[in-house]
């Protein structure tokens, strides 16, 4: 493991070591104006040590800062221009603080998860977040924070770690990494004029690194400083007490133990099993895992994944007596040698549910008694909801406390459930003790011990990722990794430049803004995609209510955008695909796709609008506008531009793709070219609006609407003209509805005329084709065609005029014109008598035979007539009228269309 940026900073004596108040200066014997009473407090990093551009680390400096701009309220952070080194998952800009810094550059200085955290009611401008690749996350806009704003930020260099010695290289390897973050349950956030440049996520280097987390080692060591540890802590060194004379050893050992199943993460997890006939230990029935205590009451972030067991013997039964599963307890003075003194902080089980106990006390010596019967109590049971539905599943839990018996010391607990926060306090949260509390996890039901009812005779319990972080933590730092997905599951680096999503339990984003930005270079193509909505897979979403607008994208190698929850607009942004044969998969094979994008804007969510968007560039997407994964409802797509590059690969590419049902569908007024679908819709739509889109250089479209029913004669002229009807829907119930819905009809390939008969029959001429042939008709609505349909009559050959149409009865040359003789056979001239006339190869074979035809081309023959015969047997030959016929070309059908009869005199 790589150690962490440890250089000393210079001592610099002209800096006050106490924490500095805002300062107004006036000037004498002028009046300050009654607005200076509300100006926002400034400090400076400066002021607490930070130096720009000197390589030392300023992260103590930043978070002075940042705290005393929170604690003041409404404080502003300016930030002199320079590049500052800070350390990951340190910093946090408080509710109601502004961090700002024209040429500001806050640059990771070791690796680590997240960069910068934004609380609600903050704004973060005119500065850069460097995250040098060694970060997965560069901001992140914390869950539930409402009205936050990023304006004219710059977030470069995130990635996941590469190095498997570098530090948290286990926990972030397979992380998404996102560029910036919003999180769940937050609100009314704006990111404005931001910068998001440079954003990969790559493979493991090493296909056999396993995610590491607490209690993966072979046994649990004594540590003598307890848990610390610089950040999360995923190992922690239990520090156990020594067992108490005439205790039990093997109780005390079957009580507590390390086992791989069931775990939270990575290898071992550690299981707790008590018993009401288990001796006691200190004084209670106990089975737990006990960590010294800080020196001081510092600020920390605690993390702990729990488990009650479901069924068989082993089940977490509901129970009226309670039992601590995770504490905070008291370290008692002097004066309270004797006392009975509760935890100040637990988690308890109770009645099937879950419920946090907070005891607090000012003075110096206290006891139980004292702060129950105190007026107002001083004591808080919270109830936070049942654990029924957690049975036989991980519960994760983190609390973030300030430590403090009174107010003054600005007390602060957070309490979170599956990173969703279920209680929030400012009001006290310990004892006045000299030594802080300190942290205990297990089975603590001292009901057993002290034989009050209860309705379990065993409890068993188990816990799983402990993490212990500082002041500068943060949810993120103390919650469990991602675990790996199942076989088959979805395994390939993923990168987004900004990311919004919720996670379990929590809501989707609701109200972001993303506007007028630049998002840029996020990759690998296997899953990078430059800005994601995403929601946390729940079966019905509430409306996001999100704006993307106005936005430039280049070189997102994936997705441009990406929506999965509905009630989103993507409106007015410019989408570049710069790509050309050189974006190639890191993990997954080639050859399932073969654009350069998969996307320009992917829509997977119903109520979403994509708007006046522009797709453009040198390479191809396999769908400019891609929707899927429905079905689907009210999607508006209008307005758009999408063109792939000429010389790029086309032969998969969509401009607009339906690959889902969709409801209530508004198609109108886009346009694009090259490729080889227009509109291509792979489950028809329905209640669709389509008007005025128009493709060029690309198929028109591909089962968007439905097709008519054709009707025909049996047997159509070749030279065009007869009529063709349509049948179908959707037609206009008069004709300005016709008009209006924009119906053209192509028959070959070539646009015709339409008559509107009513409201589901239309009627088109018939074009020439070629005999044998059928004419192929093609509907559009709004410039989205059916898929073609074939008219069940045939072209036929036939004759269009002879010369001369008089033949002397000693025989001639007659030529004949008409359309499908090529391949014809059979000719023969039918009268008074029927006399065959043999084809001949050309025009001297034909000289020097009595009879015979000469094809000259599939519309020009001449036939040789012999001398007429003598059927009456007068001696004469026999005038009369005769008959040219001709057998057509196999398949083809023969249609008289004009004269067959030649007289002969």
């Amino acid at each position: 493991m790589k150690a962490a940026h440890s250089t000393t900073r210079r001592p610099r004596p002209h800096r006050s070591l106490a924490v500095p108040a805002a300062v107004t200066v006036a000037l004498a014997g002028a009046a300050v104006p009654a607005a200076a009473a509300t100006t926002p407090p400034v400090f400076s990093p400066a002021t607490y040590g930070a130096l720009p551009s000197d390589g030392r680390d300023d992260t103590a400096a930043f978070a002075g800062a940042l705290r005393a701009a929170a604690d003041a309220g409404n404080g502003v952070v300016r930030v002199a221009a320079g590049t500052y080194e800070v350390l990951p998952d340190r910093l946090t800009v408080g509710a109601g603080t502004t961090l700002t810094g024209s040429g500001a550059v806050l640059a990771a200085a070791d690796h680590g998860f997240n960069l910068l955290s934004v609380a609600r009611g903050a704004t973060v401008s005119s500065l850069t977040v460097d995250g040098r690749d060694r970060v997965v996350r560069g901001i992140t806009v914390a869950a539930g924070a409402t009205d936050v704003k990023l304006t004219s930020v710059t977030v470069k260099a995130v990635a996941t770690p590469r190095d498997p010695a570098a530090n948290g290289f286990a926990a972030n390897a397979r992380q998404t990494v996102a560029g910036i973050h919003v999180a769940g349950n937050t609100s009314n956030v704006l990111l404005d004029r931001v910068v998001v440049d440079g954003v990969r996520a790559v493979g493991s280097s090493s296909p056999n690194v396993t995610t590491t987390a607490a209690f993966d080692t072979d046994s649990i060591p004594v540590a003598t400083n307890g848990w610390w540890r610089h950040n999360a802590y995923d190992a922690p060194a239990g520090y156990q007490p020594p067992v108490d004379a005439g205790q039990v050893d093997p109780v005390h050992q079957r009580s507590r133990s390390l086992v791989t199943s069931p775990v939270r993460a990575g290898s071992h997890a550690w299981r707790s099993e008590l018993h009401a006939t288990d001796p006691a230990i200190y004084g209670g029935s106990r089975s737990e895992l006990t960590r010294r205590a800080d020196s001081s009451f510092v600020e920390r972030w605690y993390g702990v994944s729990v488990l009650l067991p479901a069924g068989g013997p082993e089940d977490y039964a509901v129970d009226r007596s309670a039992e601590a599963v995770v504490q905070w307890h008291n370290s008692p003075d002097a004066c309270e040698a004797t006392a009975t003194i509760s935890p100040p902080l637990a988690l308890l089980t109770k009645n099937g549910q879950w419920q946090l106990h907070r005891w607090w006390d000012a003075d110096p010596c206290t006891d139980n008694s004292k702060m129950y019967h105190a007026k107002p109590r001083q004591q808080e049971e919270k109830i936070l909801g049942d654990y029924a539905a957690d049975k036989g599943k991980w519960t994760d839990w983190a609390f973030h406390i300030r430590w403090g018996w009174s107010t003054a010391q600005k007390p602060l607990l957070e309490v979170y459930k599956n990173r969703q926060l279920v209680y929030r306090t400012v009001g006290p949260n310990t004892v006045n003790d000299a030594v802080p509390p300190y942290l205990k996890f297990g089975i603590y039901k001292w009901d057993w011990s002290q034989r009050n009812p209860s309705d379990t005779t065993t409890r068993v319990i188990y816990h799983d990722e402990v993490r212990i972080d500082d002041a500068s933590g943060s949810l993120d730092t103390v919650s469990p990794p991602v675990p790996p997905g199942p076989p088959g599951a979805w395994d390939y680096p993923v990168a987004r430049g900004v990311l919004i999503s919720s996670g379990p339990g929590q809501t989707i984003p609701r109200n972001v803004t993303v506007r007028g930005s630049t998002i840029r270079n996020v990759g690998p193509k296997d899953d990078g995609d430059c800005l994601v909505v995403q929601g946390n897979g729940a079966t019905v979403e509430p409306d996001a209510h999100t704006l993307i607008t106005g936005n430039t994208f280049t070189g997102c190698a994936k997705r441009a955008v990406k929506v999965q929850v509905p009630g989103v607009q993507v409106v007015s942004n410019k989408i570049t695909n710069g790509f050309l044969g050189n974006n190639p998969y890191v993990v997954r094979p080639r050859s399932i796709d073969t654009a350069d994008m998969f996307a320009g804007i992917s829509v997977y969510a119903s109520r979403v609008t994509v708007s006046g968007n522009s797709i453009t560039g040198t390479g191809s997407a396999y769908a400019g506008i891609d929707v899927d994964n429905g079905p689907l409802s009210d999607l508006t797509v209008t307005g758009n531009v999408v063109v792939n590059g000429r010389t790029a690969r086309l032969a998969p590419a969509s401009l607009i793709r339906l690959h889902t049902a969709v409801d209530r569908l508004t198609l109108t007024g886009n346009s694009g070219s090259f490729g080889a679908w227009g509109v291509r819709c792979d489950v028809a739509p329905t209640a669709t609006r389509y008007a005025l889109n128009r493709v060029t250089a690309t198929s028109p479209g591909f089962g968007c609407v439905p097709p008519p029913t054709v009707a025909s004669a049996a047997e159509l002229r070749a030279r065009g003209g007869d009529p063709l009807t349509l049948t179908g829907t959707g037609f206009g119930a008069d004709l300005a509805a016709f008009r209006a819905a924009g119906i053209t009809v192509s028959v070959n390939g070539r646009s015709t005329g339409v008559t509107w008969l009513d409201a589901s029959t239309l009627r088109v001429l018939a074009p020439a084709g070629a005999p044998g042939t059928r004419p192929v008709v093609v509907l559009s609505r709004g410039g989205v065609a059916a898929a073609p349909v074939e008219a069940p009559g045939r072209y036929a050959a036939g004759v269009t005029s002879l010369r001369p149409s008089t033949v002397a009865l000693t025989g001639g040359l007659v030529t004949v014109t008409g359309i499908g003789l090529r391949d014809t056979t059979g000719w023969q001239l039918t009268g008074p008598a029927t006399v065959p006339l043999p084809r001949v190869a050309d025009r001297t074979a034909l000289n020097a035979a009595p009879s015979g035809v000469v094809v000259v081309s599939d519309t020009s023959v001449v036939v040789k007539l012999p001398a007429a015969a003598d059927v009456t047997g007068d001696g004469r030959a026999d005038p009369g009228t005769y008959t040219l016929g001709f057998t057509p070309a196999a398949g083809t059908p023969y249609l008289a269309v004009g004269p067959t009869a030649i007289l002969r005199r």
